[in-house]
C-alpha cells in the first residue's frame, strides 16, 4: 500500500480478509494508508449507491488511516 499512499489513493475492494488485516497492521505507529473502502459483492447499482453515498458524507483527507464498510 505504500503506492496507495504516497498517491493518495484510496483503495475499493471486496476482499474483505486480507484488507482488514492490513489496516489492522497500518494502524501500528510510523505506518498510514490513505483508506480503504470495503463492500460485499452487490449488483451494480446498490453498489453506486453505497458508494456515493459514502462520497458525499466524507473529504477525501478524512478517509486517511480509515476503513470504510459500504452498508445501508
Amino acid at each position: 500500500m505504500p503506492l496507495q499512499h504516497k498517491e493518495q489513493r484510496t483503495i475499493f475492494t471486496h476482499n474483505k480478509r486480507d484488507f482488514i488485516s492490513l489496516h489492522n497492521e497500518y494502524l501500528s505507529p510510523g505506518k498510514e494508508h490513505s483508506g480503504i473502502i470495503v463492500s460485499d459483492q452487490l449488483p451494480t447499482g446498490l453498489l453506486l449507491k453505497r458508494f456515493m453515498k459514502l462520497w458525499f458524507s466524507l473529504k477525501a483527507s478524512e478517509m486517511k488511516g480509515r476503513i470504510e464498510f459500504l452498508s445501508s
